[in-house]
């Protein structure tokens, strides 16, 4: 990785930390450029931000869904009940309730 990536790095770390001040939990840079096994133009590098906004309830529920999603739309088989499909959607509409509230806050109306 070149100097002029690392500094680009440091820089967008301080200004996520200017936006999230005391909620921000991690910046995690990973790709073959940050490895240093890269050998072309095509590599890359990308950025993980934990910022501390979201509950873990509501990480959990994410990750829930799209592992039933991926199950349906991949697997071999897969039989959805209606006590999975029902908890399926109160986990999206809480999910949904839950993002639209964070975006009303972090981007109010004016």
């Amino acid at each position: 990785m070149f100097k002029y990536e690392k500094d680009s790095l440091k820089r967008i770390t301080e200004k996520l930390k200017n936006i999230f001040s005391h909620r921000l939990k991690a910046v995690v840079a990973f790709g073959s450029r940050i490895r240093g096994d890269f050998n072309s133009e095509l590599a890359d590098y990308r950025i993980n931000v934990k910022s501390g906004l979201v509950e873990n309830k509501y990480v959990e529920y994410f990750k829930i869904l799209l592992s039933r999603t991926t199950d349906v739309d991949y697997g071999d088989f897969e039989v959805i009940d209606k006590e999975r499909a029902e908890d399926s959607l109160n986990k999206a509409y809480e999910f949904l309730i839950m993002a639209e509230s964070l975006l009303e806050k972090l981007m109010p109306d004016e």
